[in-house]
């Protein structure tokens, strides 16, 4: 019995990380995507990123609604974390008014590899 506790303990942590992607990174943060709550609708497409604060050693997920005809995107939904990848206590969440302005992305950005990645599924 000894013997499977440990084994039931791996089980449970990678299958809470197998469904986040890692998409992008830079010094500040890691960027993921869960392409298992990917949902298209028209032009638009909705899914969750997860971001990892590397510094803080915090996690931020959002429900990103992309654009992919004119190249913009908005958040929806965030939840702030106190540890990485979503784990810990939510420190902070807010819902979006869905008519906020939607955001141009900038070439070259990690938001828009996020684009390119998102609306190419």
């Amino acid at each position: 019995m000894k013997k499977l506790v440990p084994l039931l303990l791996l089980m449970t942590c990678c299958s809470a990380l197998a469904e986040w992607t890692k998409v992008a990174a830079n010094a500040r943060a890691e960027f993921f995507i869960n392409f298992e709550t990917l949902r298209e609708q028209g032009d638009t497409v909705r899914v969750w990123v997860l971001i990892n604060d590397v510094e803080k050693g915090t996690s931020l997920k959002n429900l990103e609604e992309r654009d992919c005809k004119n190249n913009q995107w908005r958040i929806i939904q965030s939840i702030a974390y106190s540890k990485h990848f979503g784990e810990g206590e939510p420190v902070r969440s807010g819902t979006v008014n869905e008519k906020e302005s939607w955001r141009e992305i900038a070439a070259e950005s990690i938001a828009a590899t996020k684009q390119k990645i998102i609306c190419e599924k």
